[in-house]
């Protein structure tokens, strides 16, 4: 058998391994893996136009989301130990993906406007209703907030009187125009 062959075959099956393992993934677990590269990606684009690009956070970012890969993994597994029932077992892996899926947007939406993209006010507004659900504190939600002080975000049309303009600002408090 020539060596070329030999590698050739090994791809078809590595590959084909890949493709039967992202097959039996559950949507939220595909969905996960593919907002963690998208928000790998935007963080690199946002640390490039910022001048902050640096090998040691990216790499931090990427040893990050492969713990959290690790302990979906692990909590996947835990729960079929347990042998609660197959649909418990996907529904619990999917609603742990859901909450890192959660976390992930958030951060890609912070990497595009860092990177000068802009977002629509009212994805921010959303995103900071999610935020505050899930009880995010710390750096991130720093970061979100600090974002949020530059994007003014107006009521509703229908919440609006006719002879009134309010903006409704961060804190929530209404100022009259």
């Amino acid at each position: 058998m020539s060596e070329s062959n030999w590698v050739f075959k090994l791809l078809m099956f590595a590959s084909a391994a890949i493709l039967a393992t992202w097959i039996s993934l559950p949507a939220a677990v595909r969905v996960l893996c593919i907002l963690m590269i998208c928000d790998y990606a935007t963080g690199m684009i946002a640390a490039y136009q910022s001048k902050k690009l640096n090998s040691s956070i990216g790499a931090r970012g990427l040893l990050t989301k492969v713990a959290i890969l690790i302990l979906l993994g692990a909590l996947h597994r835990a729960a079929e130990i347990v042998h609660v029932g197959e649909s418990f077992n996907e529904w619990f892996s999917s609603g742990i993906a859901t909450f890192f899926v959660i976390n992930e947007l958030i951060s890609v939406v912070e990497n595009c406007v860092v990177a000068n993209v802009k977002v629509p006010p009212n994805l921010i507004y959303a995103l900071e209703k999610v935020k505050h659900l899930g009880g995010w504190d710390g750096k991130r939600e720093r970061r979100l907030d600090d974002m949020s002080v530059s994007v003014e975000r107006r009521t509703p049309p229908e919440q609006l009187g006719t002879s009134q303009k309010e903006v409704v600002r961060t804190e929530g408090e209404k100022v009259n125009d």
